[in-house]
C-alpha cells in the first residue's frame, strides 16, 4: 500500500523525496543515504524498528497523523511512544505529538482539557457521575 497525496499513492521512497525538497534541500543518493542512515540508527536505537517497519507504518497510516488525520507535508511523521512501556503507538505530526507530551501522556489531564475547551460536556459527566452515584 502507497502512501496517498492528492489522491494519487505515492511509495516511501517518493515520500523522502518530497519531504527533503520541502525543506529546501535537493534529493540525491547521497541525501537519501546519509537521511536513511541517521533515522535508521534513531529507529534502532530508541524504538527498536527497521526503516522498512517506519516506512510500512507510514505507509498503513496513508501518511497521516493518527490523531488529526492531517497529512505530513514538511516534515516526517513523529513516533509516538509510550514512555512507561516504551511500546511504539503510532505516527504523529508534530502539533499531535508535542501537544501529547505536555499533557504528559495523562489521559485526566487530557479529560479536563477537553471539559474545559466544551463545558456541555462537563455538565453531561456530572450528571454520569450523580446518576451512577445514586444508582
Amino acid at each position: 500500500m502507497g502512501v496517498r497525496k492528492n489522491k494519487v499513492k505515492i511509495s516511501g521512497k517518493e515520500m523522502l523525496i518530497i519531504l527533503t525538497e520541502a525543506n529546501g534541500i535537493k534529493y540525491t543518493p547521497y541525501v537519501k543515504t546519509t537521511y536513511d542512515r541517521s533515522l535508521k540508527r534513531l529507529l534502532k536505537d530508541e524504538y527498536d524498528l527497521s526503516i522498512s517497519e517506519y516506512y510500512d507504518m507510514v505507509d498503513s497510516q496513508e501518511n497521516l497523523c493518527k490523531i488529526c488525520k492531517k497529512e505530513s507535508k514538511e516534515k516526517r511523521l513523529s513516533i509516538d511512544h509510550c514512555h512507561k512501556t516504551g511500546k511504539v503507538r503510532g505516527l504523529l505530526c508534530q502539533s499531535c505529538n508535542w501537544g501529547l507530551g505536555h499533557f504528559k501522556d495523562d489521559v485526566n489531564l487530557l479529560k479536563k482539557a477537553i471539559l474545559y475547551l466544551n463545558p456541555e460536556l462537563a455538565i453531561v459527566e456530572r450528571r454520569k457521575k450523580h446518576i451512577l452515584r445514586y444508582d
